[in-house]
Formats: structure tokens, C-alpha cells, sequence
């Protein structure tokens, strides 16, 4: 009875850590939220995508945040933001910064959720529209502040 228990102990894990490398390894529930949400524009291709209607949260700002570009201070938080995305070509990553400064980040690439994003910096949470400017590949769409 025993090594049955362990036997579907194990596959639970393992089946639980397949579900979670399959959407993007998800941090938060936010991000797992998210990251679902704009995996879901490629079944409609919208020519604008507004950032408070894909992130759950009370957030008022958000900011690329990648790899190669280092760490991110923000004066207004007078925090130091630790680089969300890898250094590595094609990913992406944003971090959604609350009041208190505390954030939910986001990290993708055109493998999952098959959509780039491109914020163009730091912008208050009122103001971050995406427009869908260009495709690198048909199944890859990009969106971008103006």
C-alpha cells in the first residue's frame, strides 16, 4: 500500500511540474493570469492592448525589465528592481510596480506566450496602451508603446 501512495505522490509531482513549465513557470498567480491573458491575443490579433485589463492588481507602474539591460532604480521608489527576463535574445520582461513599491513580474518570449511586449521604458499604469506594430514571424505578434 505504501509504494502506491509514493507512486501517485510522484506523478502528482510530476504532472504538476509539466502543467507548470507548460505555462511559462508562472511565479504568482498574477503572473500565471497574465501571462494567459496575453497568450490569448493570438486567437484575435488586436490592433491595441491596454496593460490594467491584462494584469490583475493594484499596480501604477510598469517597466521593461531585461537581462541585458541590468538592474532598474527607480527614484520614486528609491528601490533597485533586479532584471526580470534573462539575458537572452527574444525574451521579454516587465515588472508591475505597486504604491508601496513592491512588484509582480512578468517574463515571456516568443516561445510562450508566443506574443512580444515592449513597453519602451517605465510608464504609469493609466497611460500603458500597446499597439500591435509588426510580426518577426506570423506566429510571433509584436506590441508596442507609441
Amino acid at each position: 500500500m505504501k509504494i502506491r501512495n509514493v507512486t501517485a505522490v510522484t506523478l502528482l509531482l510530476i504532472v504538476s511540474l509539466s502543467v507548470w513549465i507548460y505555462f511559462g513557470s508562472p511565479t504568482s498567480v498574477s503572473e500565471f493570469t497574465f501571462m494567459r491573458r496575453v497568450a490569448a491575443l493570438k486567437s484575435t490579433y488586436p490592433k491595441a492592448i491596454e496593460l490594467r485589463e491584462m494584469m490583475p492588481g493594484d499596480w501604477e507602474m510598469v517597466c521593461d525589465s531585461h537581462g541585458y539591460d541590468g538592474p532598474l532604480y527607480i527614484k520614486k521608489y528609491n528601490r533597485t528592481y533586479e532584471p526580470a527576463a534573462p539575458p537572452s535574445d527574444g525574451a521579454w520582461g516587465l515588472i508591475f510596480i505597486r504604491s508601496d513599491g513592491t512588484f509582480t513580474e512578468a517574463v515571456g518570449s516568443c516561445r510562450y506566450p508566443k506574443v512580444e511586449l515592449d513597453v519602451n521604458g517605465c510608464k504609469e499604469a493609466r497611460s500603458v496602451r500597446l499597439f500591435l506594430t509588426s510580426q518577426v514571424h506570423e506566429s510571433c505578434p509584436i506590441y508596442r508603446t507609441q
